[in-house]
């Protein structure tokens, strides 16, 4: 709940759902390398408490992402096939989990829990650096909401001088 309030404030002040979800990606990768480091078998308790604090960022980052990558999807999917191709990328995601789920119970990485993190941070990278791709692409991408009328924004992804116009004429 904390996440999707937080979207709804920034997305409110003008920064894009693909900036959103860049910074989002951002948080979930710093979590998870903060948990590569912090979850190793000899950990103290204050590596502990870090842990905690950085999944606690993780779950506010979940939070951000599911609104943010709601709109874009509408955005940028047409409605008419838009439930085959979330289907077809919840496939890979799945395999990725039962994946994750089979490695605990390998000797090594039972004991030590920073390759599932280290993976986990791997994923997040390749995402934030496809979301860098995904803002080049369509800076100048003129979306459209699913009932066909045009959005009120002036592309899908606004440069920075819409966003600091925005900026003024909210305060």
């Amino acid at each position: 709940m904390v996440g999707s309030a937080l979207f709804s404030i920034l997305s409110h002040r003008g920064y894009t759902e693909a900036n959103i979800l860049k910074n989002c990606l951002v948080m979930i990768s710093a979590s998870m390398a903060v948990c590569c480091y912090t979850a190793r078998p000899d950990a103290t308790m204050v590596d502990t408490v870090i842990s905690f604090i950085a999944f606690l960022v993780l779950e506010v980052a979940i939070g951000i992402y599911f609104p943010a990558i709601s709109y874009l999807r509408s955005q940028v999917i047409p409605e008419s096939h838009r439930a085959t191709i979330t289907n077809w990328f919840r496939v890979p995601m799945n395999l990725i989990t039962c994946g994750a789920f089979l490695c605990l119970h390998v000797d090594t990485i039972s004991r030590d829990k920073t390759i599932v993190f280290a993976a986990c941070f791997m994923l997040a990278v390749t995402g934030t650096f496809l979301c860098g791709r995904f803002i080049d692409v369509f800076k100048n991408y003129e979306g459209t909401k699913t009932d066909g009328e045009e959005t009120e924004k002036p592309g899908l992804l606004k440069d920075e001088d819409t966003q600091e116009q925005l900026k003024e004429e909210v305060a």
